[in-house]
């Protein structure tokens, strides 16, 4: 038998007999209500039981609401009579009680609810009522299927799942632990570009003329780091920017910065007092020593309370705030301007620098360039975990990662680092990258898929994040006499969802003039295999919804990642056709993206040389091919069937010639299925075609004379005539 409650369960006989107190006649009648679902249920199910007890007990003077009632009981009796006892369990302020339970036998079951009263209210039970269990499990609610179309906030309720790809991307390194990972989201299979913004400020790109290719003009990026809900949120110049992710298209600005979004409580109040919580999400500043929120909807200002300065972590609902020698922990939750209110403690930690805070820890693996100290503090005490003056391994800036009960980093002579951090005991150290440029190490680390990602100057490795044995590594190709390091370079903290990591090539800081071949790549995150590249200079910045995020150091430009809508048109002619002859079925499918409206969609495998073609100055490719069109048809028998495939090409234009074999009018569907870069459309036309005329017998006519034969004769009948008028004439002379 197994009960989910806060209580033990006894189990006692079934010839056991369970007395109630009788009523005192002076007390208030009560009646006992008992409530569970489903009925019947299969073995090993969890039922939902509910209980409650009428009338409620009186609110005493001023609305105070009265204690809540206790000792509410109940029996649960298996088809074998063995009775599970639960209780005594305490109600709610409303005197309802509810758990969970599973019946683990087939066969018929019986509940009962009971409550003792108290001084003022009577006892009470409810009759047993019948549990049904079956061997064979309720089905539960249908699952809602996954969007295969556009979709946008806010997401029907009724699509629980869609949580799966919905999740919000909260700021620079996803969450306080730096995983730089996010589990709640679709990620791009294609570098189609759904949208780009020009830079914020300056001007990218080469200057040209006596400059050569040794300077560039200086931009600055519109970075979307945060993303909440639809809409995406970038900073430059003192400024706030809030747009649209799935177009581009600014919503509000205004002037404030931030350091990430939150998921924020905002109370609900009933007859003045709060009846309860609603999730907002909000942007949260810490300017100086200010906390200030923002609403995420119009870019209001909510709050501005003086807080504390110094260097912050935010952790869900709760600041770190470390200023030089205490770390503090304390609370954004309310709208107190009392700062004290909000504190929850504070703990002596001089050694603290590059901090985490992931699994109720607070981890620092590195006191600044000159080395202070590591440790670890309990992020619920504030307690000291563990503390070391030794130095672990530490690369000149590991910006680490918290996950799977560990904190990684890039450390020194081609390994990579684990440290435990509830005991600061070293985990392992990895196997080492190739030599020699195996020694240099980005900034950046992620974690997910039971593995930690590290970038460098020698390629992309993955190490099992048990025991740091390298599970796949990928290096961007031989760059021959174009860079030092006989490949390209990563550098950029990679990003990951589902299933991929993007990494981008780079370095440092920009060299004058940049190597060239960089790249953008996506890779499976599993095994390393590259799915996708396209050119340019990227930072990753952020993936949410479906969308990948990255800034462009090339072009100054901000770059959106994702599938696009299409558009398909079709059209027949001749709408009217004899049957025997062909019909040309012509159309279009375009690409609806903002970032190049109207243009042709193209195939997966054309895309990356397509998107450099329209945005990156790179030649048209020659071989580009278009998308599959499906071209079926109804016809007048209400039948349904394909009637042949086409391809588009580069202009988006397709056609296809068809000869239909019986009579009638038809409806022919045009229809893009989508792919890896497009979300499919589908366009309707009609056409008739009817039976060719019978063909006829022409009728006889008498052959009409020759005109020419009767004017030969007319003229040997006269010639005659006149030979004979001769004879007779020479006769009659003397």
């Amino acid at each position: 038998m197994n009960s989910i409650a806060l209580v033990a369960v006894l189990t006692i006989a079934a010839t056991l007999i369970t007395c109630l107190p009788i009523a005192d006649a002076q007390k208030t009648k009560v009646t006992a209500y008992l409530s569970f679902r489903p009925n019947p249920i299969g073995v090993n199910q969890e039922l939902l039981i509910n209980a409650w007890t009428v009338p409620l007990p009186l609110m005493g003077p001023d609305f105070v609401m009265p204690p809540p009632r206790t000792g509410y009981m109940f029996y649960i009796t298996d088809p074998d009579g063995n009775i599970d006892i639960i209780g005594p369990l305490d109600a709610h302020s409303d005197a309802t009680v509810w758990f969970t339970y599973k019946p683990d036998k087939v066969g018929n079951w019986t509940i009962q609810f009971s409550w003792s009263g108290d001084e003022t209210y009577a006892a009470c039970q409810t009759e047993k009522q019948v549990l049904v269990v079956q061997q064979d499990p309720i089905p539960s609610w249908p699952a809602a299927p996954l969007p295969t179309e556009p979709w946008t906030f806010p997401i029907n309720p009724e699509n629980r799942e869609w949580y799966q790809l919905s999740g919000p991307w909260f700021g620079i390194g996803y969450n306080s632990s730096a995983t730089n990972y996010n589990p709640y989201s679709q990620a791009p299979n294609s570098p189609h570009i759904l949208w780009k913004l020009p830079p914020s400020e300056g001007l990218a790109g080469l200057i040209g003329g006596a400059y050569g290719a040794t300077e560039w003009y200086s931009a600055t990026a519109a970075s979307v780091d945060v993303v909440m809900a639809g809409k995406g949120y970038y900073q430059s110049g003192g400024t706030i920017h809030c747009i649209d992710i799935r177009t581009g298209q600014e919503l509000w600005s205004t002037t404030g910065s931030y350091i990430q979004g939150v998921i924020d409580k905002a109370p609900i109040y009933w007859e003045g007092e709060i009846a309860g919580y609603i999730n907002v999400p909000i942007l949260l500043s810490l300017d100086g020593s200010n906390l200030i929120k923002y609403d995420t909807l119009s870019g209001k200002m909510l709050l501005n309370v003086t807080g504390i300065a110094g260097t912050h972590v935010i952790d869900n609902l709760y600041v770190y705030t470390h200023d030089g020698r205490n770390l503090t922990k304390w609370s954004i939750f309310g709208d107190t301007a009392n700062f004290s209110e909000r504190v929850i403690w504070t703990t002596e930690a001089p050694w603290l620098y590059v901090y985490r805070v992931g699994e109720d820890a607070i981890v620092s693996i590195l006191g600044g360039f000159e080395w202070i100290g590591s440790g670890a503090i309990n992020a619920t005490s504030g307690d000291i975990l563990w503390y070391s003056s030794d130095a672990p391994f530490i690369n000149e800036n590991p910006n680490p990662t918290i996950a799977y009960g560990k904190i990684f980093y890039p450390s020194i002579d081609r390994h990579y680092a684990a440290v435990d951090i509830k005991t600061g005991e070293t985990a392992w150290l990895s196997e080492l990258a190739d030599y020699p440029w195996g020694a240099f190490w980005g900034y950046g680390t992620a974690a997910a898929y039971d593995m930690v990602y590290g970038v460098g100057y020698d390629g992309v490795y993955a190490f099992n994040q048990s025991n740091g044995s390298i599970v796949w590594h990928f290096r961007a190709g031989n760059s021959g006499f174009e860079t030092p390091f006989s490949t390209w370079s990563f550098f950029a903290t990679p990003l990951i969802a589902d299933g991929k990591i993007y990494a981008a090539t780079g370095e440092h800081h920009l060299e004058f003039p940049t190597y060239r071949g960089q790249k953008m790549y996506c890779l499976n995150a599993l095994n390393g295999d590259p799915i996708w590249s396209i050119m340019g200079y990227y930072t990753p910045t952020a993936i949410a919804e479906g969308i990948l995020f990255a800034t462009n150091a090339y072009d100054g430009c901000s770059y959106a990642f994702a599938k696009g809508k299409t558009a398909t048109t079709v059209s027949a002619s001749p709408e009217v056709a004899t049957k025997g002859s062909s019909i040309l079925i012509k159309g279009t499918v375009m690409d609806m993206s903002p970032a190049q409206p109207n243009t042709a969609a193209i195939s997966d495998e054309s895309m990356s040389a397509w998107m450099e073609y329209l945005h990156m100055q790179q030649p048209m490719p020659t071989n580009a091919t278009g998308v599959e069109v499906v071209l079926s048809v109804l016809d007048s028998n209400n039948n349904c069937y394909e009637i042949g495939r086409t391809t588009s090409d580069t202009t988006g234009q397709y056609s296809f010639l068809w000869e239909p074999e019986i009579p009638g009018k038809f409806q022919i569907t045009a229809t893009f299925r989508g792919s890896e870069a497009y979300y499919g459309s589908f366009a309707v036309t009609s056409v008739g075609v009817i039976e060719a005329p019978p063909a006829t017998t022409p009728p006889e006519y008498p052959q009409p004379i020759d005109p020419t034969w009767t004017i030969v004769g007319v003229g040997i009948v006269v010639i005659a005539a006149i030979a004979a008028a001769i004879i007779l004439l020479l006769r009659k002379r003397p």
